[in-house]
């Protein structure tokens, strides 16, 4: 087994990494405004580095793949609220200013990775993923046994008798999803890309999504493991293995926002007893102010966010007889609710065929470089 050795600067990416990723230390949460704050102060300080080991034309490629549609969705949710200004329960000038903040935060994040390849080369994957499993270790981990002890961390995690809310401490919602994506970049690509350390990685993500109570997430992730093998196997053409996998991914994309309209998902909870933990109450919520329909052209980018603030601080957790969480936790729903039909549509069309098209035509890419500036650019690291 090779020795994990992480040079000076390298040091330095690493603790703005994790201080980055460090979202909540329960029961405080991190402002969004100290995370994007030292995300600026690094690559501001990454110019000081004359020595850069990335491919300048790939990294500027990728880059404008990632903001070019965030700039689009801001702009046109500004020409939807100058048709139809943007109607909740707080100022319009409290939705446009989550709109622009949302925006720059997003094309912060596209820098930070942009500048960490253009520094690191593919060597960022690494120094990301060291910094993750640190920023977790020190957010649910470490103080959960400070808290609760080993013994109720061990009861809640394996036994699931959670006497002390360990949950709450072990429970981190980013980091744990943003593990999620770098198992399946080990499980599909890392023999292909030679990872250094492989099956010590595999086995140290898969433990911490297990911890992060993300047991359903594991599951995702060894469906679309699955996925790719048997159309990597049994696809005879190259188109086939992104166009067909891209289509039916879509076409699952449609069915889950549809059941939430058809109220499905309530019926099938009531049916097997599952519990979505207010998740079906926060989705119908949204349901009853939006529809599913052609028409329907979005209520804009941020309005999600800034609307569920203003109810959780002046109405309280329960609104029209739904308890309305904190966040969406679907991000497929809530870009639908944001943006409206057609364009989610052609969103889905984006990010799911046309980029992994474009790389391929294009070959501008290794599978190491992929998944650095596209996925993980793609609010891996630390947006929320």
């Amino acid at each position: 087994m090779k020795s994990i050795r992480i040079k000076p600067k390298e040091c330095v990416f690493v603790i703005f990494a994790l201080l980055c990723g460090v979202s909540k230390l329960y029961p405080f949460t991190i402002s969004t405004y100290w995370t994007y704050t030292l995300a600026c102060l690094w690559i501001i300080w990454s110019y000081n580095y004359k020595k850069e080991d990335g491919n300048r034309i790939l990294a500027k490629l990728h880059l404008r793949l990632f903001v070019v549609p965030i700039i689009v969705m801001c702009f046109y949710t500004i020409i939807i609220w100058f048709v139809s200004s943007p109607s909740g329960i707080g100022g319009e000038i409290e939705y446009y200013s989550r709109l622009f903040s949302n925006t720059i935060f997003l094309i912060i994040t596209g820098f930070f990775i942009y500048r960490a390849y253009r520094i690191f080369g593919i060597r960022c994957l690494d120094l990301l993923w060291i910094s993750m499993i640190l920023s977790y270790s020190f957010l649910g981990i470490f103080r959960g046994i400070i808290k609760c002890g080993i013994m109720n961390i061990i009861r809640s995690v394996f036994f699931f008798q959670d006497l002390v809310n360990v949950n709450n401490y072990l429970e981190v919602h980013d980091l744990t999803f943003a593990l999620g994506f770098f198992l399946i970049f080990f499980l599909v690509f890392g023999k292909k890309c030679n990872i250094s350390n492989l099956n010590l990685k595999i086995v140290i993500s898969f433990i911490y999504i297990f911890l992060g109570y993300k047991r359903i997430e594991l599951l995702a992730i060894l469906v679309v493991a699955l996925f790719y093998y048997l159309f990597d196997r049994y696809s005879k053409t190259t188109s086939r293995k992104y166009i067909v996998p891209g289509i039916i991914a879509i076409l699952i994309c449609f069915l889950f926002i549809a059941i939430i309209y058809d109220h499905r998902l309530n019926t099938i909870a009531m049916q097997y007893n599952i519990n979505f933990n207010h998740r079906l109450d926060t989705w119908q919520y949204w349901a009853n102010k939006t529809k599913f329909s052609i028409g329907f052209w979005g209520l804009g980018i941020g309005y999600v966010d800034k609307e569920t603030f203003l109810l959780h601080g002046k109405n309280g957790l329960i609104n029209n007889g739904l308890i309305v969480l904190s966040g969406m936790h679907s991000d497929l729903f809530k870009k639908y609710v944001e943006i409206g039909m057609i364009p989610f549509f052609i969103w889905l069309i984006y990010i799911l065929i046309f980029k992994t098209k474009f790389c391929i035509k294009n070959k501008v890419f290794s599978c190491r470089d992929l998944f650095v500036i596209n996925n993980i650019c793609n609010n891996l690291v630390f947006d929320r």
